[in-house]
């Protein structure tokens, strides 16, 4: 910890000393900083750096250091921005205006910062934070907080108006984020100016202790020897660390003469990679029986004799020495020698010396000259750290991820749900109760009364230490997930008052019935309709057990059954789906609207959440045309099916108020009755529009690949047009009996073969089924062709409406073939407007 320099300018002479002096100690610290300013720099100049200027409203290039600046957005979720007071200037060059600004943080006790550099865990990095009270408040106060670094203790602050200070420690985290911490100690508001972080090259400041194996390293002093200078701190370009240097304002007295050659010793043979500016000056002793000596308690009196310290000795010879001569010095540290034989410096190669082992209570070293030695003993820099152990371990990083991933999810905004989740313990987030293991595990999770909303997630199943979990009287919705059961500790589930639907799955029930106690009454909603409601027992019932599988979709599956001598089909929700929005959507659409050319639902189970529809004997129009079946559909067949499905289509985009868009056309979605009448069926994917006059609507694309309109599919605007696109390759395989996309090496797509045999031969029976050998009407078939390739325009205003196409498709018949089952009921169809329960 170090404190800048007093800033109040308060008297007409200190003012102007202020405006006589600044422009002199800028021009000076210019020649310092060695490289050019005001070029335009962004973040890629330092991709790894990331540099947060507390308060600030806009990012920014800093030209005094080359580094870009961000505001706070994206690391911390809470305090409010402030300038500091226009009395105090702070106009400091190489940190000035990130000064000017700050976050305070006046509400909960522990607020956190969240970084996330890109080389991850187990890497090590420079932290550094800058505080500059400047009176914000116009209290007058010297506030007092502690600084955190994940669950340890770092530093406390104590900084009065007149000065800024700074922090800075150098890190090795177990986990990919690390948080800093500011937390309230007293009745002054913590705050924060700047917050940086620097990766670090591993193997430079090593963080191993005698006692811990990762404390933190914070940051003592860090001395430019040599260089005298105003202001006291600088910072240099080329330092690929970013560190700050003290100036050495201190050993002339002491007798050490400072050297100061006008040479670029190269930083890169070093890992430490010192600046060039700092390595160009050096003090040295009068002569080589003079040694240099340092006490670091007599100048600076804050050192803590109960911590060990790391020290580094950093030497680069910046003297032409004659041919043969050199300076070769020894190294005493706390009266004890560390090095195994003396140190020969080398012209203009950088080298830093280290002890192996942490010193302990004090820093007081001599550095002098062997007799041999050619010159005096020299000193570029010196750096000093203490060794702060790593008491606490932080949550179990799976834990961790998993909870900050409900958080995620729902949304959960409570103050204290910030840092580590289990420690230190008086921070431990609200509704958490964590074990006292090495890395705390999550044992216990309430979050009752939240106003969760959606379904249950998934990261739930993560916490495998969990023992009570409570989502009691909230607003989530879907089925109970499976993965509830496979919690291996839990002991009580609590999910009452939601809007749950489904079964309880049954592995649930079966740890219910011996170490889970559940509770899940009032929890279900479903479907408001008049559509026959019965229960799960009856479903076991009408489906003889669930006996026979007869179909699978995306989200369930599909059951045989009987209703006394009528055969149905029940589609169930598979508990471990993710499907219930479409199987809601589904329910929604089937108990308001009906039409023959629909698919019937006869009824629904809440408890199982269970579709019951008519069974359709003849299965779908796609095994139909498949070349594995051996009976063929004749050409009046295809075209009777055609025509159901374009008026089924025709009635949800003109009878339905507000219009509703299939969404998922296509032949395995069009169903057969015993007679082979067709019904359009599975509508999870269907989207209502918000209102009749609704000409789109936008949303992600969904679908089967192959039946994609390729202009929904660039634009996301889904509309009528996008079904009518679809039943124009629906009626391309009816008419070829092709499937949509070609198995073959190419992947061809229907369209695509059907317009090169049309072009390459131009007859029409070059593309006709050659399973209806020759039983259609060309007139006729070329009629419902030229439909079909109007329907795949690649543009959606070249495409026929649906009811355009039932019309064109009617005339293919003569009027006394037509079926009669599948014209067009004249009743009003229902409103879908209205809200159910299933929206709830």
């Amino acid at each position: 910890m170090e404190i800048g320099p007093q800033w109040i300018v308060s008297s007409k002479l200190n003012t102007w000393l202020w405006f006589v002096l600044v422009p002199i100690f800028i021009t000076h610290a210019n020649s310092r900083l060695g490289k050019p300013v005001g070029r335009e720099i962004t973040n890629d100049n330092h991709p790894d750096f990331i540099s947060i200027d507390c308060g600030s409203h806009r990012d920014y290039w800093d030209q005094a250091t080359g580094i870009w600046y961000q505001t706070d957005e994206g690391f911390v979720e809470t305090g409010t921005n402030h300038m500091i007071s226009s009395s105090v200037h702070l106009s400091y060059r190489y940190f000035g205006e990130q000064l000017n600004t700050l976050r305070s943080f006046p509400e909960g006790d522990r607020n956190c910062y969240t970084l996330k550099p890109k080389q991850g865990k187990n890497n090590s990095y420079l932290i550094r934070a800058f505080f500059a009270y400047g009176n914000y408040d116009s209290k007058n106060e010297t506030p007092s907080f502690d600084l955190y670094i994940g669950v340890n203790y770092w530093h406390t602050i104590n900084e009065d108006q007149h000065h800024f200070i700074f922090a800075e420690v150098i890190h090795t985290p177990s986990s990919d984020t690390i948080q800093l911490c500011l937390v309230k100690t007293g009745p002054t508001i913590p705050y924060i100016s700047t917050l940086v972080l620097r990766p670090l090259n591993n193997s430079i400041y090593q963080t191993m202790s005698s006692t811990t194996s990762q404390p933190l390293l914070d940051h003592q002093t860090r001395i430019d020897v040599g260089f005298h200078g105003w202001p006291i701190h600088s910072r240099y370009k080329d330092d690929v660390y970013d560190r700050l240097w003290r100036h050495d304002q201190y050993n002339v007295t002491n007798g050490w003469h400072p050297l100061d050659e006008s040479i670029d010793v190269d930083p890169s043979t070093s890992a430490y990679k010192l600046p060039s500016q700092v390595l160009r000056t050096a003090s040295q002793s009068p002569n080589v029986s003079y040694p240099l000596k340092f006490d670091y308690d007599t100048l600076f009196k804050d050192l803590d004799t109960n911590y060990e310290y790391r020290v580094y000795f950093h030497f680069a010879e910046i003297e032409a020495l004659p041919p043969g001569q050199n300076r070769i010095i020894n190294i005493t540290l706390n009266s004890k020698p560390f090095l195994s034989h003396p140190l020969v410096l080398q012209y203009m190669k950088p080298v830093t010396i280290s002890p192996q082992d942490a010193v302990r209570g004090r820093i007081s070293f001599s550095i002098s000259a062997t007799p041999e030695s050619a010159a005096p003993p020299i000193l570029n820099a010196f750096e000093a750290y203490k060794l702060i152990p790593g008491l606490y371990s932080p949550t179990d990083a799976r834990d961790a991820a998993a909870i900050m991933d409900i958080k995620s999810a729902y949304h959960i905004t409570w103050l204290n749900w910030q840092g580590d989740p289990c420690l230190p313990k008086q921070f431990a987030w609200e509704g958490l109760t964590c074990n006292s293991d090495t890395n705390p595990r999550i044992t216990a999770l309430n979050l009752s009364s939240s106003k969760l909303t959606g379904e249950i997630n998934i990261s739930f199943s993560y916490l495998t230490e969990l023992e009570i979990l409570d989502l009691s009287n909230n607003y989530l919705e879907g089925p109970v997930p499976e993965f509830l059961a496979e919690l291996p500790k839990l002991k009580l589930l609590n999910l009452t008052g939601n809007k749950l639907s489904g079964p309880i799955p049954k592995a649930l029930k079966k740890k219910a019935d011996t170490t889970l106690q559940l509770s899940c009454s009032n929890t279900f909603d479903y479907v408001d309709s008049n559509t026959q409601e019965v229960t799960y027992g009856e479903i076991l019932s009408i489906t003889n057990n669930l006996e026979r599988v007869v179909g699978k979709g995306g989200y369930g599956t599909v059951y045989y059954g009987c209703i006394g001598e009528r055969q149905v089909a029940v589609k169930m929700l598979s508990p471990s789906t993710q499907g219930f929005q479409q199987f809601q959507t589904e329910a929604k659409i089937l108990t308001r609207v009906h039409q023959k050319c629909l698919t019937p639902l006869i009824g629904y189970c809440n408890e199982a959440s269970a579709l019951i529809y008519k069974y359709m004997p003849n299965g779908n129009l796609a095994d139909h045309l498949s070349d594995k079946n051996q009976f063929s559909l004749v050409w009046n067949q295809r075209l009777q099916i055609a025509l159901d499905s374009a008026i089924g289509l025709e009635y949800l985009h003109k009878c339905c108020k507000p219009p509703i868009v299939h969404r998922d056309v296509k032949t395995s979605n069009i169903l057969l009755d015993e007679n082979f009448n067709a019904k359009i069926s599975d509508f999870g994917l269907s989207r209502i529009f918000s209102n009749e006059c609704d000409t789109h609507v936008l949303t992600k694309v969904a679908g089967t690949p192959g039946y994609f309109d390729p202009e929904y599919y660039k634009t996301n605007k889904l509309t009528e047009k996008s079904d009518v696109y679809s039943f124009g390759i629906v009626l391309l395989e009816i008419i070829t009996g092709h499937p949509a996309i070609f198995k073959n090496h190419e992947n061809t797509h229907i369209v695509q073969w059907v317009n090169s045999m049309l072009e390459d031969e131009g007859e029409i029976d070059t593309i006709m089924d050659p399973r209806l050998q020759g039983t259609y009407d060309t007139g006729t078939a070329s009629k419902v062709v030229d439909v079909a390739m109007a329907c795949v325009a690649p543009s959606s205003i070249k495409r026929p409406t649906m009811n355009e196409v039932m019309i064109e498709l009617k005339q293919c018949f003569p009027m006394e073939n037509l079926d009669c089952s599948s014209s067009i009921e004249s009743s009003v169809a229902p409103s879908i407007s209205g809200k159910s329960s299933l929206e709830r």
